[in-house]
């Protein structure tokens, strides 16, 4: 239908390159036609021209001014206090209906019986790359979007759950099992014959077992003194003096 025109993949997207003005014209109704989600480009000669006018004060209308010096405005100019950083000379910019620029806007050097300094918007815009306000991608503008508006949070469409909608499923602590205390007369014996007997269960019981008997801990420097025989003699005397 178009053979003119270019086709390319994109990630999700396929881009068409319109090979003409009337071209991209037919594409885009032919889409909306079909219900097909999608954003388009203006062409470069449909482009509305933006101008930047700094040193007006921030309630200064400057359309009445500039369409009676016969410059089309396309939209009403926007005053902004502060374009750049530490910067206190208000300024505000104006769409023109011109394919390009007016020449003589540059020319300008009073507005309003001010005196003023006109620079292009492209040198004062934002960096980065700009965001759709309907689907939240990048590099285009909600004036020409068709794709189905999506939350910016759940990048989902508009039927999206709402947040907080409900309560957070919360699991009940833990009791932490505490070990039995040696030397604790009125603590009651725990039966773990029905638990499986591990590692620490072992170190527990090897732990009640010399503080109940500590003199096995002299015991074992003793030996760790004595030599050959004597270790044997040393463990002999260890048991009688228990007796």
């Amino acid at each position: 239908m178009y053979p003119k025109s270019k086709s390319k993949l994109s990630g999700e997207f396929l881009k068409i390159f319109a090979a003409t003005t009337d071209d991209h014209r037919e594409i885009t109704a032919l889409l909306k036609e079909k219900g097909e989600q999608f954003f388009a480009l203006n062409p470069t000669a449909n482009r509305p021209q933006k101008v930047v006018i700094k040193g007006l004060p921030i309630t200064t209308d400057i359309g009445r001014d500039l369409t009676s010096r016969g410059f089309q405005v396309l939209k009403k100019p926007r005053n902004s206090l502060k374009l750049k950083p530490n910067s206190n000379s208000p300024s505000s910019w104006s769409r023109f209906k011109n394919p390009r620029i007016p020449p003589d806007i540059f020319k300008l050097e009073t507005c309003c019986y001010l005196s003023i300094k006109i620079d292009n918007y492209i040198y004062n815009r934002r960096p980065g790359a700009a965001q759709c306000y309907n689907c939240n991608l990048f590099h285009h503008s909600s004036n020409n979007c068709h794709i189905q508006t999506r939350c910016l949070k759940w990048r989902h469409d508009a039927t999206c759950p709402p947040t907080n909608s409900e309560p957070e499923a919360t699991e009940a602590p833990r009791e932490k099992r505490q070990p039995p205390k040696p030397n604790d007369a009125n603590q009651k014996p725990q039966n773990y014959d029905d638990e499986a007997f591990g590692f620490m269960d072992a170190i527990l019981e090897l732990k009640k077992f010399f503080a109940d008997f500590p003199s096995l801990l002299e015991l074992g420097r003793q030996l760790r003194n004595a030599q050959g025989t004597e270790r044997v003699d040393v463990f002999y005397r260890h048991l009688i003096s228990l007796k």
